[in-house]
């Protein structure tokens, strides 16, 4: 047995504007829409000097600099 989460009243679900249970089409082409508008942020030269010098500080300057390259990008990109 499944749990209805559509909180939709007839009308709204009829009409094709309803929620992402009882309209998921609609809900995906709404996040679709919106990850394309999103520019992909890069790392400056500055930020990439930052982070090299961050990684020979602490001796582990592979490791270091993958994870914070990783997390700038995250930072930038949420």
């Amino acid at each position: 047995m499944s749990e209805n989460k559509c909180k939709c009243d007839l009308r709204t679900k009829l009409v094709g504007d309803g929620c992402r249970y009882c309209n998921p089409q609609d809900y995906i082409d709404h996040l679709h829409d919106a990850m394309a508008e999103r520019e992909w942020q890069g790392l400056t030269d500055e930020e990439i000097d930052e982070g090299q010098r961050q990684s020979w500080v602490e001796k582990q300057a592979f490791e270091s600099a993958v994870w914070w390259a990783e997390a700038k990008l995250k930072e930038k990109n949420t």
